[in-house]
């Protein structure tokens, strides 16, 4: 039978354990906006993101609670990306993606900025499908932000994000044709963003597990349960 104490630990430690990994932990969707393109260039494997006539390519929606200060704000994907050599499983084309570039967010006065790894994408698609890192790897790293906006301070303090992008072609368009012709072409696209929490989030985690751990071995050899 549980006591009053074991009731509170295990209702405690789910609470603290959730605090701490939810800490630094941001998240958010986005869109195209506007006339803004994800761009295949059907020449030597290039793509890059075009933006809409306002400037930027992409909208934030779908921000993660507690940060919705992020929804509506507005960014870029800025770079040249190349397409390597392509895999073909079934209807299933795939292949890494090289090139470095940023992923920006304006909060209307100051500016988030990101690096995009060199080996942060890889590419795919299947029928009329595709996906940017599709493996979900970390690929945001080297985050700056100077700015008053709670939300981007908190993403800034997570030190590395990972960031995904899915995009669609009516009629289909394989992934050889989109990066080495003959068709190429240009589309909306959308994607997410999920910040990786700082490692001292990790160790708080793990500091509650323990303790909680410890004080039902004491609970335990008590018989107290």
């Amino acid at each position: 039978m549980l006591t009053m104490n074991s009731r509170l630990l295990l209702v405690v430690l789910p609470l603290i354990v959730s605090g701490a990994a939810s800490a630094q932990s941001v998240s958010f969707d986005f869109s195209s906006l506007g006339s803004a393109l994800i761009s295949f260039q059907g020449v030597n494997g290039d793509f890059d993101f075009s933006p809409d006539v306002s400037g930027f390519d992409f909208q934030i929606t779908n921000a993660s609670l507690p940060v919705m200060g992020l929804n509506g704000l507005k960014g870029n994907i800025i770079g040249t990306f190349t397409v390597g050599t392509i895999t073909v499983i079934g209807g299933i084309e795939e292949a890494p993606v090289t090139g470095s570039g940023m992923l920006t967010i304006n909060d209307g006065l100051n500016l988030f900025s990101s690096t995009i790894a060199s080996s942060g994408y890889d590419a795919l698609t299947v029928g009329s499908i595709g996906g940017l890192n599709t493996e979900s790897v970390v690929n945001l790293s080297n985050f700056t932000y100077n700015g008053s906006n709670s939300s981007l301070q908190q993403l800034a303090g997570s030190g590395s994000a990972i960031e995904t992008v899915s995009f669609q072609f009516q009629p289909a368009e394989t992934l050889n044709q989109l990066a080495f012709g003959p068709l190429s072409g240009s589309t909306s696209f959308s994607g997410s963003l999920l910040a990786i929490p700082e490692p001292s989030t990790y160790a708080a985690i793990l500091g509650c597990v323990a303790l909680g751990s410890a004080i039902c071995r004491r609970k335990l050899r008590g018989g107290l349960f």
